[in-house]
């Protein structure tokens, strides 16, 4: 969402506290009044965008100690879930990542694989999203 990165590079630094965006300036910054009035109502109206860009961006890839950044090659698009029967967001990194990240939550290409081999029902797949945002597991076995 390029509204986060341009006010990023006014100074503002983000957090989350559940779905609650809050941000801080970088002392000794003055960002320009008019451009972040804009770029905070274009995160207001895209507030849900926004949240899993934010919960993407803090989520540590799996086997790896990076922080994903949320920087010009972070690509996140919006997919209608028909098990969730809502709007989620998928992000990933780079052009052949290993992860991805879906609301924020972290999934490997080879869970992904094990999911899909997987003979699931939508509520089987909801219990193991859930598991996953619970407790930052891995998907080990498909039995």
């Amino acid at each position: 969402m390029e509204a986060i990165r341009e006010l990023q590079s006014e100074g503002y630094r983000f957090t989350l506290e559940g779905d609650q965006i809050h941000y801080t300036i970088t002392e000794g910054r003055t960002p320009d009044k008019e451009k972040v009035v804009r770029l905070f109502a274009e995160l207001k109206e895209h507030k849900t965008e926004a949240v899993a860009l934010l919960k993407a961006s803090a989520c540590p890839s799996k086997g790896q100690d990076e922080i994903l950044d949320p920087g010009p090659d972070m690509k996140t698009i919006p997919v209608f879930s028909h098990v969730l029967n809502r709007e989620v967001f998928i992000s990933w990194q780079g052009e052949n990542p290993q992860t991805i990240l879906f609301d924020g939550v972290a999934y490997t290409i080879d869970e992904i694989a094990k999911l899909k081999e997987m003979p699931l029902t939508p509520d089987e797949l909801r219990a193991i999203h859930q598991v996953e945002v619970a407790f930052e597991g891995s998907i080990e076995s498909s039995q």
